[in-house]
């Protein structure tokens, strides 16, 4: 994605997944806190003092914490590219970034921090009792390659845990609804989203 200034690059990428949010599995707004120097961004669900919060799933009882850290690069032709420097999507029992959550997806990029564990991963709120002993996979760090925001969307309406499809989008056919947009311009009629 580039555009001609920094502040332009981030506005685009915060309203598309704000749109994609909204249009699916919540109504809580996305907002954007920026870096002095305007080259890095971070967009989160907050609250009115600008504190990170988490966002009520339509008809669920879950919640979701999103959050992504962006940086701008600047290309020879003058434009702006950005790259995600890490993400964190939670799904919480409750209303509170400190609440129990269930699945944890996080990256952070190796250039931010070198780590042991795959840079792409999963958490789950489950122990599994094996001949070889407990797997905590709390503790473990799955690899799951990389993980959009627009996955974790398709991963909730799929599979029940939230039911906005129906309330938001209008009842119908995937077809009758139209495309899903990705960011890379691509449009792809998902066919776990249920008619």
């Amino acid at each position: 994605m580039t555009r001609d200034r920094p502040g332009d690059v981030f506005r685009q990428f915060r309203d598309h997944i704000s749109r994609l949010l909204n249009q699916t599995i919540t109504d809580a707004p996305l907002s954007l806190a920026y870096r002095k120097d305007g080259l890095f961004a971070q967009f989160a669900f907050r609250d009115d003092s600008d504190f990170p919060m988490v966002a009520p799933l339509f008809s669920r009882g879950l919640f979701l914490a999103v959050s992504q850290q962006l940086e701008v690069e600047p290309q020879p032709d003058e434009t702006w590219r950005l790259r995600t420097m890490e993400y964190n999507y939670h799904l919480l029992e409750g209303p509170s970034p400190d609440s129990r959550w269930i699945i944890r997806w996080e990256y952070k990029s190796h250039s931010r921090q070198r780590n042991e564990h795959p840079r792409h991963h999963v958490h789950l709120a489950a122990v599994v009792d094996t001949p070889a002993g407990r797997m905590d996979f709390d503790k473990l760090h799955l690899s799951t390659g990389w993980v959009t925001i627009e996955e974790v969307i398709r991963f909730l309406i799929a599979g029940g845990w939230s039911e906005a499809q129906g309330e938001q989008l209008g009842r119908g056919t995937n077809k009758e609804r139209g495309p899903f947009q990705e960011m890379d311009g691509q449009e792809y009629l998902d066919a776990s989203l249920p008619d």
